[in-house]
């Protein structure tokens, strides 16, 4: 992605995992394009995919940290990475009112190990001068979410708003009944497939966020689903596009939909205006999760 306004490089990072008794250093890297705007002081756009996946068996030693599938990886998260390779080709050469970075986070299957070393590496100013931050995963299945929080937002309403012009619209998490967990995520004592990915060392530092995902929860459980009636291929050995031809065969059309959505929102010429207040109308969950004594 270097030339045209692009420029590239590779964030190299170390990271330690534990398994067992045993813990272990490892290495990954992040690729970075980022397509400025020549502005002083701009604001700037994160959106980011994670490229790895878990088709072989991650160990610490001897003792197992991930349990590889055997899968390609081309659901989670092949489509995550096309769709930001169609969104950076449609934006070549364009000049935007605000710098967009680009993310291919490495060890996203590692608890999200990129996404939050490239958040950790980012300056206050920067973290202030973020309008959003995008995650892309899963892009296929039945329908496309696009979650922001539990409540409605302006950034994530901008971008559900502006998706029903290219099909249709994203879908809100917060319509379906979340699935339980013991974690604690973001302030709220439940978590869901919304609320993890990339986009989670990014809402940790209150940076607004949208995680746009595709799949289902309209099955029975509330999980996440691939379709209606069908178990999700993620994470299985079905994960290659042979499986997804023959399964979900309008995902190209939903990869196609979320990389024009977000075309459209970035050179709509409100979009910042639109979702600059992100941060001062984030609901505070402090308020509700009090703990009584």
């Amino acid at each position: 992605m270097n030339g045209a306004g692009w420029e590239t490089q590779t964030d190299e990072f170390e990271y330690t995992a534990t398994a067992g008794r045993k813990t272990e250093n490892f290495r990954s890297q992040n690729v970075v394009s980022v397509l400025k705007c020549g502005k002083e002081n701009a604001k700037r756009v994160i959106v980011g995919a994670n490229y790895d996946n878990q088709t072989s068996d991650v160990k610490v030693g001897d003792y197992p940290l991930l349990k590889g599938t055997e899968g390609h990886g081309a659901y989670m998260n092949g489509t995550g990475v096309a769709t930001l390779l169609a969104l950076a080709q449609k934006l070549t050469g364009i000049r935007l009112d605000f710098d967009l970075y680009f993310v291919f986070f490495g060890a996203g299957e590692v608890y999200n190990r990129g996404a939050e070393s490239y958040a950790e590496s980012l300056k206050a100013t920067e973290i202030a001068d973020t309008l959003m931050m995008v995650n892309l995963q899963r892009i296929g299945g039945d329908k496309i979410y696009a979650y922001s929080d539990e409540v409605k937002t302006d950034h994530g309403t901008y971008v559900t708003e502006k998706s029903k012009e290219y099909g249709e619209g994203f879908h809100s998490v917060a319509d379906t009944l979340p699935r339980m967990d013991v974690e604690y995520v973001l302030g709220i004592g439940y978590t869901h497939m919304g609320m993890v990915g990339g986009s989670r060392p990014f809402a940790d530092r209150n940076v607004p966020y949208v995680n746009v995902f595709g799949g289902t929860f309209d099955n029975f459980g509330f999980a996440l689903d691939e379709s209606n009636g069908k178990m999700n291929i993620a994470y299985t050995k079905d994960d290659t596009t042979a499986a997804m031809d023959e399964r979900m065969s309008g995902y190209a059309d939903k990869m196609s939909n979320v990389a024009n959505t977000l075309y459209g929102c970035f050179t709509s010429d409100d979009f910042a205006e639109s979702v600059k207040n992100a941060r001062e109308n984030k609901m505070d969950y402090s308020l509700i999760m009090t703990e009584w004594i």
